[in-house]
């Protein structure tokens, strides 16, 4: 990584599963070369062919300091996936509150799919899980 950086390579160059650097190392949960990638101009809201981001890789995944760096460097907390699921709706699914208070902290609860209903209060009530629910109502999700 550190050549492709030196010799001025691109850096969000992708692979054929659309793939950059920076998702590969989202994938790996690799925070120092994640840093690293970032700190060099990486674009830390690019999608691969599935649609994933790093931040929607990273909800996906174990490691909630990757999380908090992508959200802190400018990660787009709204953008969705190809399967139309946010950060917030993949953190929850995976049950972890703590990538969900991150994630609510810098203003991911959302509404934006009201009209098709597909809002992440929706997903919640779908799958029957009243702490969830409750936690969403509390952190500003409109009924």
């Amino acid at each position: 990584i550190k050549l492709l950086v030196e010799y001025e390579a691109d850096i969000n160059i992708k692979n054929d599963d659309g793939d950059t650097p920076l998702i590969i190392s989202c994938k790996k949960n690799n925070l120092n070369i994640i840093k690293y990638l970032v700190e060099n101009k990486a674009d830390i809201n690019i999608s691969n062919k599935d649609g994933e981001t790093p931040l929607t890789i990273a909800c996906n995944n174990e490691n909630e300091d990757v999380v908090k760096y992508l959200i802190k460097n400018g990660a787009d907390v709204h953008k969705k996936d190809g399967y139309g699921n946010s950060p917030l709706v993949i953190a929850y699914l995976k049950n972890n509150k703590n990538k969900v208070n991150d994630l609510i902290n810098f203003g991911a609860v959302e509404n934006e799919n009201k009209e098709i209903g597909n809002t992440s209060l929706n997903k919640v009530i779908i799958r029957g899980n009243e702490d969830k629910l409750k936690f969403l109502i509390d952190n500003g999700a409109d009924i």
